[in-house]
């Protein structure tokens, strides 16, 4: 019986462990990129970023100008960082939002409307 209880302590504390550190291993990034007009400018972006070391996912939407990306939070990779990446691409930024991927909280909404009129950069960490 005191076996059973060991166990099932152990048990219990992995899986709890591993729930807290899950919750953040991925951040995520959405940003309002600039002179993005076809499909073409679009997998330029996607496959340079596809590239970085620690991206996990990269998204381009060329129609509503909103890229979005997850990225180890382990890795050098940043909001910051990824805007500089599409400047060097020749592609200027509006402004973003960031946060923990699967968190369980909802994505911050992102469009151009809000950018231009309501914030230049909001950032949010969960």
């Amino acid at each position: 019986m005191y076996r059973i209880k060991l166990v099932f302590i152990f048990l219990s504390y992995c899986s709890f462990t591993y729930g807290q550190n899950n919750t953040s291993e991925h951040k995520y990034v959405k940003i309002i990129v600039n002179n993005v007009s076809t499909s073409a400018d679009a997998l330029i972006i996607d496959n340079y970023m596809r590239q970085q070391y620690g991206m996990v996912m990269s998204r381009m939407d060329y129609r509503t100008a909103l890229y979005f990306c997850t990225y180890k939070t382990s890795s050098n990779l940043s909001a910051e960082l990824i805007k500089t990446m599409l400047l060097n691409l020749g592609y200027s930024s509006q402004c973003s939002v960031t946060g923990y991927h699967g968190s369980g909280e909802r994505l911050k909404p992102l469009n151009k409307r809000i950018c231009i009129e309501d914030i230049p950069t909001q950032e949010n960490k969960l």
